[in-house]
């Protein structure tokens, strides 16, 4: 599930359960839709690790420090770029 996905299910269920029809049902929604997102969050720990196993630690941890600095960089190109005050 993509990060879009899980925002659009976390906010139907959210929107769901407290709507006031559900009560009864809130609980087990919450459970489900964590539980879901709880397994989903497993995958790219898994995912480094089988990594990790054919291509050595230091280089995942490296590539993962690589990734990370490239987003922030991204991040605040884009975000420099959408606050800039436009033309008046």
């Amino acid at each position: 599930m993509d990060r879009t996905t899980g925002i659009f299910v976390d906010g139907m269920g959210a929107a769901a359960a407290t709507s006031g029809i559900l009560n009864q049902l809130q609980g087990r929604i919450f459970a489900l839709l964590y539980m879901v997102i709880n397994g989903v969050t497993a995958l790219p720990v898994l995912a480094a690790a089988a990594l990790s196993d054919l291509i050595g630690t230091a280089h995942v941890i490296g590539g993962l420090g690589g990734l990370l600095i490239a987003t922030a960089v991204a991040i605040l190109t884009v975000g420099r770029r959408a606050i800039a005050p436009g033309p008046q």
